[in-house]
């Protein structure tokens, strides 16, 4: 497996971050109020590479999103 975590780096888009999310799974955990984590498990038929899918992640999110790619939850968080 591998996950997708993105963290909020202001106000205004921690409240945006579950959308982010949804576009990319179907569920998600919010494990604060500014990170989310989420599997990316078959998003390279339509991104490619981890870095791509990190990179679609955060060209949909903008600058003030940190995103991270990890094999396990924990490390991506």
């Amino acid at each position: 497996m591998t996950f997708a975590c993105i963290h909020g780096t202001s106000a205004d888009v921690a409240d945006a971050l579950p959308q982010i999310a949804a576009a990319f799974s179907p569920t998600f955990e919010q494990t604060a109020p500014d990170t989310i984590v989420f599997r990316i498990d078959g998003l390279q038929r339509l991104h490619g590479s981890p870095r791509q899918i990190a990179d679609a992640i955060a060209q949909r999110a903008g600058d003030s999103v940190n995103v991270a790619i990890a094999q396990t939850a924990d490390a991506a968080i």
